[in-house]
C-alpha cells in the first residue's frame, strides 16, 4: 500500500549555518498509532527515494509533529522507534507537543522542545 505524503504545512528556518526545510503535522490525536506510523514510514519512503529533490528542489528536510500532549508525544515516538525503516532516519522527525510552543515567547520554538526517535535525545528545531 502506497501512502501519499500530504503535510499540514510546509515551512523553511533559515539560521547561520543554512536552511532547513519542515514539513509539519498537526496531529490531533484523532488518528491511530498504526495510521500514523504508516505516515511517517511514507516520509522515510519519500527521502529514500529522493522525491523532495524532484518535487520541492530541495536537499534535505525534516518532519516536525506538534501533537496535543506529552503522553501523545511519547505513544508516537515509541511507534516511530518500533519502525526500523523510520527509526534508522530518526534525526529527520521531530516530535513536541503544543504546551511547549509558548505564542507569549516565540522565542521559545528555537529552545530544546523537541524529541527524535533516535534515542529520544531532546534538540531544537535547528539543531
Amino acid at each position: 500500500m502506497r501512502v501519499p505524503v500530504a503535510p499540514d504545512a510546509f515551512f523553511g528556518l533559515q539560521d547561520p549555518k543554512g536552511r532547513t526545510q519542515y514539513f509539519l503535522e498537526a496531529d490531533r490525536g484523532t488518528m491511530t498509532v498504526k495510521r500514523f506510523l504508516s505516515k511517517l514510514k511514507a516520509y522515510a519512503a519519500y527521502w529514500q527515494e529522493k522525491r523532495h529533490e524532484t518535487r520541492f528542489g530541495i536537499r534535505y528536510f525534516r518532519v516536525l509533529t506538534v501533537t496535543t500532549s506529552a503522553a501523545r508525544r511519547e505513544n508516537l515516538l515509541r511507534a516511530a522507534v518500533s519502525n526500523y525503516e523510520v527509526e534508522k532516519i530518526g534525526r529527520m522527525f521531530l516530535f513536541t507537543e503544543d504546551a511547549a510552543l509558548d505564542l507569549k515567547r516565540p522565542e521559545s520554538i528555537f529552545g530544546s522542545i523537541c524529541t527524535t526517535p533516535k534515542g529520544g535525545e531532546t534538540c531544537s528545531l535547528l539543531s
